[in-house]
């Protein structure tokens, strides 16, 4: 979840708040005579924040006339931590219904031994080797790169490839393994080298 998310749930539950403790303070109740806009004090604050866009809005509209009934036929409010309690639950629920929890994604499959990003890698580690050694305009190809096994825990692939380098050949052995799993990223080892 992003702030923006807990950004608006944040006003939601404000405007609960403050609907709740006005309808209190006016003692405004549900009274005899009905109607869609006779709610007790929990029912309005509860009501604001499971449909803040209908509750709120209609209670500003309605608060005047809310206050002019309460004048003539106050409802005196119940407990406080009661009250609060319904509103915090309803809260919880809408947070856990409209992505307050969420599941982590299954993470990405470790890139194969042959694949495109694999051998990017092997291309740079390469390239940085050339830079730091006594021949840095040296180009290295790598070729029929090859898995030769995979190890469950930790995830990881052993490969071997050829590298080419101003016309000599040499085996390579490497390693993709993760280094976040989580968050898709891995690394790519160079373990040794033979001659063909």
């Amino acid at each position: 979840m992003n702030a923006a998310y807990w950004s608006v749930q944040a006003v939601v539950i404000a405007c609960g708040i403050w609907v709740l403790f006005d309808t209190r303070k006016h003692k405004i109740g549900k009274t005899e005579g009905g109607g869609l806009f006779n709610m007790s004090a929990p029912q309005w604050g509860v009501a604001t924040v499971a449909l803040w866009i209908v509750g709120f809005p209609a209670y500003v509209i309605k608060r005047r006339s809310l206050i002019e009934r309460a004048a003539s036929q106050p409802v005196e409010p119940g407990s406080l931590g009661t009250d609060l309690a319904k509103l915090a639950g309803t809260a919880a629920l809408l947070v856990v219904l409209f992505g307050g929890w969420s599941v982590p994604a299954k993470p990405a499959e470790l890139p194969a031994c042959g694949g495109p990003e694999v051998g990017k890698l092997l291309e740079q580690i390469a390239a940085n080797a050339a830079k730091a050694g006594s021949n840095p305009g040296a180009s290295i190809g790598f070729s029929e790169r090859i898995e030769v096994s995979v190890d469950a825990k930790p995830s990881r692939r052993h490969c071997t490839a050829i590298a080419t380098a101003g016309g000599k050949a040499e085996n390579v052995r490497f390693r993709v393994s993760w280094q976040d799993q989580a968050a898709g990223s891995y690394t790519v080892r160079i373990e040794g080298v033979s001659s063909r």
